[in-house]
């Protein structure tokens, strides 16, 4: 399975499931917004495998935006073991997020 983040109708980041709930947890665990950390959440916790940037208030798209805009790569180093099966292939993912959310703002 997979998980979408929809940016806009025609830009869209997908991932395996795995990393899908890894990005939607560590933005829950980022975020100040404790509605919005709860809704993400829930999206992992549901395995609904999409996260509509469109369907949140603005504030709340623009927060996703800037933490996912510094990039998860720092915290993904950290969490990925250095000996995981893909490790690589998963950071360079996290970084085409990153450059999706910077070409969004």
């Amino acid at each position: 399975m997979s998980g979408t983040i929809s940016f806009s109708p025609t830009i869209r980041w997908s991932a395996a499931s795995w990393l899908f709930d890894w990005v939607l947890t560590s933005l829950a665990e980022t975020v100040e917004d404790a509605e919005l950390a709860a809704e993400l959440t829930g999206l992992v916790g549901e395995n609904l495998g999409w996260l509509g940037l469109n369907d949140l208030t603005d504030n709340q798209k623009a927060a996703l935006l800037r933490i996912l805009g510094g990039g998860l790569r720092v915290k993904a180093e950290r969490a990925f073991p250095a000996a995981m099966q893909g490790r690589d292939d998963a950071l360079r993912h996290l970084d085409e997020l990153s450059r999706l959310a910077v070409n969004t703002t």
